[in-house]
Parts: structure tokens; C-alpha cells; sequence
């Protein structure tokens, strides 16, 4: 054979080995889309050969990048549903599930085909297989964002009897993004100071959506300050949990139990521009040995707070409650100035600010003036 020959046959072996295969992605629904909106991605992978593609599978894992959904969650496209395959022979018009194994589960970016079959063309008209994958995004700044979704090229082979094939160039479909506002969380106290003993203060927790679309499967935690190394306050022995989430919104699970120091809802959704509240009585656990301390209470907005659009408040959610014993102690003589050997009284008054009776173990007023007597000579 010829250099000639050599060539042109060296040439044409790749063309056919690509011909046949080919592959498109398109959308099936909206675009843009809100984050936590669903749209659809539309695979067609389709022969134009004389015979089947057997043996197909995407991506190709000799590939250096995998095809999958582009970003890093939660800023980027996650698989939102399940996904269909079916395939469709024009030799009878005939459409049946896709053969093999089609991965693309729910919360993942990863979309795999191994084992699968593509009839062969007939009449003109060529054999698919046809992927429906609903996607939807996240963000954690409701930033806008556009994310591409690539087939490359040679990443969808098989074997058509004469060889190996592959599709032939990259095809790509841009999923638009629109901007939110980011959602806010916030906490109070109420009936503040928190004495030892006494009445319970009420702790609210408030989830704002500022936004036209839902907030769903919000959840946070919330540890309770340290007074040392003990926790300041715990749940009250009547907890009296409230929650509400009106608009159409669903209240997240929370059942704090008496003496918890840590407090954890899970599960709700914020309807459109909307509030959730939920609430807790609290007492007071220790001050450490102090008469008072400051309570500082905070839900960090990245670690303790969390949501189904990935969305991270702007701020903390943080809330001060003082902590206090319930024995108070004044003293008083019953004039304000005497002479030498002139007698008077001295009142002390120990009063108790608890719900219940204080027992006290130690007293000493020595000397009784605050004045420590003069030495010797």
C-alpha cells in the first residue's frame, strides 16, 4: 500500500469511528432559574450506523476531568430528582427503558451510563436514547450565577461491530441563576435577668425569608453559653415550646426536654417572604460562683445554621441574657454618726429573689464596719 493510501485510510477510520455516535444536551423548563427551582437537562446520545451501539457508557473514565454537573455545592447543580431513560428503535417506532445502568442520584452531580444500547438508524431516521435529568442549584451568597453542563468530546463510547466509536466535538447547556437575598436569623431573650431559682426568661428564634420563593429544610443549633466550665442556663422544667411558621410555611422538629443545654430544630420551611418563630423558656444553671454574669448566646451562621438552597445569613444570630444569684445582702446603722460609748443598731438584710427558699450556709461580717482594727502599739 502506498503512503497515499496509507494516509487517506488512516484518515478515514477516525471519521466513521465518530460518526455514528453522537450526543446533545439541551433544557426542558425554566431559564434561569431561583436556586432550589427545578429544570430539566435533556441527553440525547444517537446513532446514525446501520448497526446497534452496544457497550455505551459516558463519561469515558480515561476522560481527565469526568463529565459532571459544574460548581462546588452548594454553589453549583445538584440532581434534584429522579431521572428517566428510554430509548427509541425507528425500525417499528419502538421506545423502551435504556438498557444498562444510569446513576445520577438525588443530591449528587455525578451522571454515569455503563451497558447501554443505541439502536441502529432506520429509514433516515437515527436511534436514540434520551436522559431526562431534573437539576436545580444552590448558592451560599445569592449571588447570580450561570453553570455550563458539558458533554466532551470522546467522552460517550461504544462498540458498533466494526469498532470502538465516540462522540465527536463537546456539547454544552448554560443553566442561568438568579439572584436571592440572603435569609437572616435572629435571637432574643425576654423576662431577663435569669436568676437562680427564679422564673424562667423566654428564648426566640426568628428565621427570615426575604425572598418570592421558599426557604425550605431550614435546621440550626444552638449551644448554650458557659458560665466556667458549666453551661449558664438549660431548658426550663416546663419547656413551653411554641413554633410558628404562617404563609404556608412548615414548622421544623424541635422537642427541647427539661435540663437540655443544647437545642436543635430540623426541617422547616419559610414560605415566601415570610417568618418562622420558634420559642423556649430557659432558666438560669449557674453563675460560677459569681453574683452575676453576662450570657452571651450565639448560632454561628456557617456551622450552626443550615438550609436547602445552601443560603448563609450575613450575620450571626446572637443574644445576651443576664445570669444572677438570688441573695442579695445590705446592711444599715440606725444613725449616721455617734459619739464615743453612744449605742445603736446594725441591720443586715439577707433577701432571696428564687421561687423558692435559699438556705445559707456561712455568715460572717467581721469587723462589722469594713474597718480592720489598728495594730498593736
Amino acid at each position: 500500500m502506498t503512503a497515499a493510501l496509507l494516509l487517506a485510510a488512516a484518515a478515514l477510520a477516525p471519521q466513521a469511528a465518530l460518526a455514528a455516535l453522537g450526543a446533545s444536551v439541551t433544557l426542558v423548563g425554566p431559564d434561569p432559574i431561583h436556586p432550589g427551582e427545578v429544570t430539566t437537562l435533556r441527553i440525547e446520545l444517537s446513532n446514525s450506523g446501520s448497526t446497534p451501539i452496544t457497550a455505551l457508557s459516558f463519561p469515558h473514565q480515561p476522560q481527565p476531568t469526568p463529565d459532571r454537573l459544574p460548581g462546588v455545592l452548594p454553589n453549583g447543580l445538584r440532581i434534584a430528582g429522579a431521572a428517566s431513560y428510554t430509548c427509541n428503535d425507528p425500525n417499528g417506532n419502538v421506545s423502551s427503558p435504556g438498557a444498562g445502568v444510569l446513576t445520577a442520584a438525588t443530591g449528587t452531580q455525578a451522571i454515569t451510563l455503563t451497558g447501554g444500547n443505541i439502536p441502529a438508524n432506520f429509514g433516515g431516521t437515527d436511534g436514540s436514547c434520551v436522559i431526562l435529568i431534573p437539576v436545580t442549584a444552590g448558592s451560599s451568597t445569592g449571588a447570580a450565577a450561570n453553570y455550563a453542563y458539558t458533554i466532551s468530546n470522546a467522552s460517550v463510547t461504544g462498540t458498533d461491530g466494526s469498532g470502538p466509536v465516540a462522540n465527536s466535538g463537546a456539547v454544552t447547556q448554560t443553566i442561568g441563576v438568579r439572584a436571592v437575598d440572603r435569609p437572616t436569623i435572629t435571637k432574643a431573650f425576654s423576662n431577663g435577668p435569669a436568676v437562680l431559682g427564679g422564673a424562667p426568661a423566654t428564648l426566640t428564634f426568628t428565621v427570615s425569608n426575604p425572598n418570592s420563593i421558599a426557604l425550605p429544610d431550614f435546621q440550626f443549633s444552638d449551644v448554650f453559653p458557659l458560665a466556667g466550665a458549666t453551661p449558664a442556663l438549660r431548658v426550663a422544667p416546663t419547656p413551653n415550646a411554641q413554633l410558628s411558621c404562617p404563609g404556608g410555611g412548615t414548622v421544623p422538629a424541635f422537642a427541647p426536654a427539661p435540663g437540655d443545654t443544647t437545642l436543635s430544630a430540623t426541617g422547616g420551611t419559610v414560605a415566601p417572604n415570610n417568618v418562622c418563630t420558634i420559642s423556649v423558656d430557659v432558666v438560669a444553671n449557674t453563675t460560677n460562683g459569681a453574683y452575676s454574669v453576662d450570657a452571651v448566646n450565639t448560632i454561628n451562621r456557617s456551622t450552626q445554621f443550615a438550609n436547602g438552597l445552601g443560603l448563609v445569613p450575613a450575620q450571626d444570630a446572637s443574644a445576651t441574657l443576664n445570669v444572677r444569684s438570688p441573695l442579695a445582702v445590705a446592711k444599715a446603722f440606725s444613725s449616721g454618726a455617734l459619739a464615743s460609748g453612744e449605742a445603736a443598731s446594725l441591720t443586715i438584710t439577707l433577701s432571696n429573689s428564687a421561687s423558692g427558699p435559699l438556705a445559707i450556709t456561712t455568715f460572717d461580717d467581721n469587723p462589722i464596719d469594713g474597718r480592720a482594727p489598728p495594730a498593736p502599739g
